[in-house]
């Protein structure tokens, strides 16, 4: 079996999981790997999805499509020029 081991250096999240495993009686541990369980669930894509993004992947970069760094530093240079 593989094994990861991991340093939760957010004292907030790791205070929530210490304390979600202390109110289900369950090992932190546990309350972890049904996290990520629950989120691979949820970011998995079925075939249909898959195609409808790279379709939409497609007809960004047809039209000249902006990545989102590139249309914030826009947006704060035209600011600053503007002086706003």
């Amino acid at each position: 079996m593989p094994k990861l081991t991991i340093t939760i250096e957010d004292e907030a999240l790791f205070q929530a999981i210490e304390e979600e495993a202390e109110f289900t009686g369950c090992a932190a541990e546990d309350i972890v790997i049904r996290a990520l369980q629950f989120w691979k669930v949820e970011t998995e894509l079925d075939e249909e999805e898959i195609r409808e993004l790279e379709e939409a992947r497609r007809e960004w970069k047809e039209n000249d499509g902006m990545d989102a760094k590139e249309f914030f530093d826009s947006l704060r240079k035209e600011e600053s020029e503007s002086g706003l």
